[in-house]
């Protein structure tokens, strides 16, 4: 008989985005037509970051990128007329003769990096994308470099699909691009990232909820710009008639307000006199000048409550809590047994990874993690022998199930949960723990 399947539903976590990205918005615009792509990597990569249970390379496999961001897959395999490769590396010229002259052509060892992904990937490895870069030290104090590169490295894999191949991507990311992922980032969602492309206020969003977010660091809940400043973010260019510009930036903001006002409550856009005083503001205008007309663009949004702000940095830092538990586990096991691991599959080793994870092996050891990575996070261990404790304790249950029951498999690059004559399937381990603990109850 088959078993019902029930997908895990948790609830929904924000993006964390490195703030960079956003600060750096009208930069990536220079790039042209491969800006598109390029930010919806680094996004895709947040997400990877966040979400995959990976160790050291992270994969990025076209079909999936296509999906998550909403592009056509095909137009990743289209060769680029301009690859930034033809122009960095020295040797491109031999490498595509050494690719055109084997048998496997595009398919072979010589693969070069000229579709229009592959020089995506291609430019955050190679490119100083952005010359002011911003980074956290050990002190929290930020800092800033002016030579950056996303990713350290990238490589890629030709993977069997049925009769075929297949071609899989692995990058590297710069230690500090991910460690801004865990603590200097912008907070958004993939999905209305996504639906904002098509009026072309992709970036848009990023921008404004970074500026919200720092405004509201400052306990400030209003921002001024110009309406050259503001139309400049909306993507709008500058009509002859004031009139009509002042229209359509009104009406390109109400939409972007309509995908985002559910997260940032009260959020309007008022025109005002700069001669006049209006409330908490983060100037971009020179204040006391004289005009006829309300120029002056003013967004105000609702301010968070204390308990809003509490629930919200609480939701965000177990997340990430939960994310790192899951990295530090992977990586302990993979650093323990990397003997057992060579010329294995990736399946393979996740499989193992998960044997070992709910049986009685290491069980100090992962104790000792938890609590390293509870201290890294909450910056102290005040609570944590309770939630140590308590973390052991369903660890301790699942093993005991594991061992009885054999009800924990890892299929199709799924957790699946045999349980009552169902399956329950989980795309992350911590969501498998959390579950459990219920269960525990």
């Amino acid at each position: 008989m088959t078993l019902p399947v029930v997908p895990y539903q948790p609830e929904t976590n924000s993006l964390r985005v490195d703030k960079n990205v956003a600060f750096n918005i009208m930069s990536f615009r220079e790039l042209g037509e491969d800006a598109k792509l390029i930010k919806a990597v680094l996004l895709y990569t947040a997400l990877n970051h966040q979400e995959e249970d990976l160790f050291g390379f992270y994969r990025l496999d076209p079909k999936m990128f296509a999906k998550s961001m909403f592009l056509t897959e095909s137009h990743l395999y289209r060769i680029h007329p301009n690859p930034y490769f033809l122009e960095h590396d020295p040797r491109a010229e031999e490498k595509m003769e050494r690719e055109s002259n084997d048998p496997k052509g595009r398919m072979s060892e010589w693969r070069t990096w000229r579709t229009y992904l592959e020089n995506a990937l291609y430019i955050l490895t190679n490119q100083n994308i952005v010359d002011d870069y911003r980074f956290k030290d050990e002190n929290k104090t930020i800092i800033t470099t002016s030579r950056f590169n996303f990713f350290d490295e990238i490589t890629f894999k030709l993977e069997k699909s049925g009769k075929t191949h297949r071609i899989i991507y692995y990058y590297k990311p710069n230690v500090k691009y991910e460690n801004n992922l865990k603590q200097y980032f912008l907070l958004g969602e993939i999905k209305k990232y996504n639906l904002l492309k098509k009026p072309k206020l992709d970036d848009a969003y990023l921008d404004i909820l970074n500026r919200i977010a720092n405004a509201n660091a400052k306990e400030v809940n209003s921002l001024q710009f110009s309406i050259d400043l503001l139309a400049e973010i909306l993507g709008i260019k500058k009509y002859k008639r004031f009139s009509d510009w002042k229209s359509k930036v009104s009406e390109k903001f109400d939409r972007l307000r309509k995908v985002i006002g559910e997260d940032i409550k009260g959020l309007e856009l008022t025109w005002v006199n700069p001669s006049n005083t209006v409330g908490d503001q983060i100037g971009f205008v020179e204040s006391g000048t004289k005009v006829r007309v309300d120029n002056v663009a003013l967004i105000t949004w609702d301010r968070m409550t204390i308990e809003e702000k509490r629930q919200k940095d609480s939701k965000t830092f177990k997340n990430i809590f939960d994310t790192e538990l899951t990295r530090a586990f992977v990586q302990t096991y993979f650093n323990t047994y990397e003997g057992k691991m060579v010329g294995l599959s990736e399946d393979r080793r996740k499989e193992l990874f998960y044997e070992w994870f709910f049986s009685e092996k290491d069980r100090d050891i992962k104790e000792v993690k938890y609590r390293d990575t509870y201290i890294e996070i909450y910056k102290g261990a005040k609570g944590m022998n309770a939630y140590s404790r308590e973390f052991m304790q369903v660890l301790d249950y699942a093993t005991k199930i594991q061992a009885k029951y054999n009800c924990i498999s890892f299929e199709d690059d799924k957790l699946v949960l045999y349980f009552k004559d169902k399956k329950v399937t989980f795309k992350h381990l911590y969501q498998l723990i959390h579950h459990l603990q219920e269960m525990k109850k």
